[in-house]
């Protein structure tokens, strides 16, 4: 089983990259879901290390943890699938 944590983030780039470099040691792969931000937190999860996902516009913490977890559930099957 593959562990996938999903972090949403709305305008955090200055605290994303640590967040996900210390939660990358406790799970197989790290998504975050960017809600609108307009601080650059995508592009800066994304150099440390996540898998991003970017909502055009802020839609909220429902709706964030939606798509973290359909992406997850997504790359699971994927995983499933190959081997």
């Amino acid at each position: 089983m593959k562990i996938i944590a999903v972090i949403p983030a709305y305008n955090e780039s200055s605290v994303i990259a640590d967040v996900v470099r210390r939660t990358m040691g406790f799970v197989d792969e790290v998504v975050v879901i960017d809600d609108g931000s307009t601080d650059g937190t995508g592009e800066t999860a994304q150099q440390a290390g996540a898998r991003v996902f970017t909502h055009a516009i802020n839609r909220g913490l429902g709706a964030t943890l939606a798509t973290g977890i359909s992406a997850a559930l997504k790359e699971d099957i994927r995983r499933r699938r190959s081997t």
